[in-house]
């Protein structure tokens, strides 16, 4: 993990700021920024593909590495699902939701189509309790309505100045009759 800290007019140079010392692999991480524990320094969040357990059921862990300001401490593995939940079916977004100073995560989760052909999406949030976060809970689903998740693309933001973060999704519809 390598950090390039802003100057004020650029970057200076980049300084290694946690290095791995078990195998960690590149391709099963999504990683995200926010102040997790509520101290005022940004940490490092990564959704984390564990796999499929002897079960058959898919794990997902959450990771935090927690900032000092100078360095990132040791990952911590801060929620593990507990049922079969699709690191490959999900896009995680961090944000302040509920605007209590620790930023939580939420992620819009991919559950296919149903026997009607209309697709299925979920928004689960994960909230910081500043040391770990609770349990998913769903905020969304799309019901009826035909979301499709490959063609969503979520960020976060307080569009509406409340001081909670909000999701905003890019949504890509397609092409026009006419070609646009």
């Amino acid at each position: 993990l390598w950090t390039f800290l802003s100057n004020g007019t650029g970057f200076d140079k980049p300084v290694v700021a946690w290095n791995s010392t078990f195998s960690w692999d590149w391709d099963r991480s999504e990683p995200f920024a926010g102040d997790f524990n509520g101290d005022g320094k940004t940490d490092v969040g990564v959704f984390y593909n564990n796999g499929q357990g002897a079960d058959g059921r898919n794990k997902t862990t959450l990771w935090t590495f927690t900032s000092d300001g100078t360095e990132f401490g040791a990952p911590a593995a801060t929620w593990t699902s507990d049922s079969s939940w699709d690191w490959n079916r999900s896009l995680p977004v961090s944000g302040d939701y509920n605007g209590d100073g620790r930023t939580d995560v939420a992620v819009l989760y991919n559950y296919g189509q149903n026997a009607e052909g209309i697709n299925q999406v979920r928004l689960w949030t994960l909230s910081s309790n500043g040391a770990g976060f609770d349990a998913p809970v769903v905020q969304w689903y799309s019901g009826a309505t035909s979301w499709n998740w490959s063609r969503s693309k979520p960020f976060a933001g307080d569009y509406n100045g409340d001081g909670k973060d909000d999701i905003g999704i890019l949504y890509n519809n397609g092409q026009a009759a006419d070609g646009r």
